[in-house]
C-alpha cells in the first residue's frame, strides 16, 4: 500500500486563522477533510504531515502525526493546499498535478523531514529524475456527482466555497456558497 506524507507549504502556513490550530490537510474542503481526499483518490494512507513548528504536537482523532524523521523513498508527498475529487487516480504513477501546478509527487530518494520542515521546498524539485508518468487530477470525475471539482487552495476561505456544487440545491447549499437573502444569489466571500 502507498503511504502519503501531507505537506503544508509556505502559503498554507498562512491559512490563518485556521492553520495556527492544525494543518491545512486537517481542514475540510467541501464535504471531506483534504487528508481523506487524497487517501480516497490514491487508496493510500496518510502516515504524517510536515507544518509549522507549533504544530509539532498536533494530535486530533485520525489525523496522522508530524513527520520528525526521514521520509522514504517511494512516499507520496502531498501539498496540502490541493484538494482532489474523491475520484480514484492511478495511484502508481510518480507525478499527480492540478490546474497545471504540481500536487503531489513520488519521492525518487529518502528526504530529511528537517530539509522541507520550514515550508519552502519546492515538491516538484523531489520527484526526481526518473519520473516518468504524471496523472492530471483535474481531469477526473467523481462518479457520484457529489463531489464537485478539484481545487488549489489560495486563500482559507476557499475551503469553505470548495462545498460549491457538492450540496443538493436548497438552503444549505445557498448557506455553502455564502450566499444570502437579498445578494441575488451572488457569493459573499
Amino acid at each position: 500500500m502507498n503511504t502519503l506524507v501531507l505537506y503544508d507549504d509556505e502559503a498554507a502556513r498562512g491559512f490563518e486563522p485556521f492553520a495556527l490550530t492544525r494543518p491545512v490537510s486537517e481542514l475540510r474542503a467541501g464535504t471531506e477533510i483534504v487528508r481523506r481526499r487524497w487517501e480516497t483518490t490514491l487508496g493510500a494512507e496518510a502516515t504524517g504531515f510536515i507544518g509549522a513548528a507549533h504544530l509539532a504536537d498536533f494530535d486530533e482523532l485520525d489525523a496522522p502525526p508530524c513527520t520528525t524523521g526521514p521520509i522514504a523513498a517511494g512516499t507520496i508527498l502531498v501539498n496540502a493546499r490541493c484538494a482532489p475529487v474523491l475520484a480514484p487516480a492511478d495511484p502508481w504513477a510518480d507525478v499527480w498535478t492540478c490546474h497545471g501546478r504540481v500536487a503531489a509527487v513520488r519521492l525518487s530518494r529518502a528526504v530529511a523531514a528537517t530539509a522541507i520542515r520550514d515550508g519552502s521546498a519546492v515538491i516538484e524539485s523531489l520527484a526526481g529524475d526518473g519520473a516518468t508518468s504524471t496523472v492530471y487530477l483535474d481531469t477526473l470525475r467523481s462518479p457520484e456527482r457529489r463531489d464537485g471539482r478539484v481545487r488549489f487552495l489560495v486563500r482559507s476561505w476557499l475551503t469553505t466555497s470548495a462545498c460549491e456544487g457538492s450540496l443538493p440545491l436548497g438552503s444549505a447549499a445557498r448557506r455553502c456558497r455564502g450566499t444570502r437573502s437579498g445578494s441575488g444569489g451572488r457569493s459573499t466571500w
